[in-house]
């Protein structure tokens, strides 16, 4: 709820007979890791997507191709050969259609996602005690 434009600064208030220990560097450090293998996660389904619509483009514009190409080659009326140019082409947009799908979507969703978890990255730890 706090907007992205404001940084962040995450305290654990701790019973003072445990705070001693609870400064420890390695909690902080563990914290930060979390979140860090979080976000290595999230780039790597980004990636995963990235090569996903880039197979899902290259299908789409094979298939329309081939469409385009079988009816400009084959001047031949034929319910079959008809049936088959049209099967294609709506293929072709579908996988299109994946893709746009996919890149309105699915990306965004992560995009958000890692600019939150960067953003607990980047954030301060601190521990207080009480």
């Amino acid at each position: 709820g706090i907007p992205l434009k404001y940084n962040l600064k995450i305290g654990f208030h701790i019973k003072s007979e445990k705070y001693e220990e609870s400064k420890n560097k390695s909690l902080k450090n563990a914290f930060k890791n979390n979140f860090m293998w979080r976000l290595s996660l999230v780039n790597q389904q980004l990636k995963d997507l990235y090569n996903k619509c880039l197979l899902l483009l290259l299908a789409g514009f094979i298939f329309l191709a081939s469409t385009f190409i079988l009816s400009s080659v084959v001047n031949i009326e034929n319910t079959v050969l008809d049936i088959f140019g049209e099967s294609l082409s709506i293929i072709g947009w579908v996988f299109l259609w994946d893709l746009v799908e996919i890149l309105v979507f699915e990306v965004s969703k992560l995009q958000k996602k890692k600019k939150m978890l960067k953003r607990l990255t980047d954030s301060q730890v601190v521990f207080e005690e009480y």
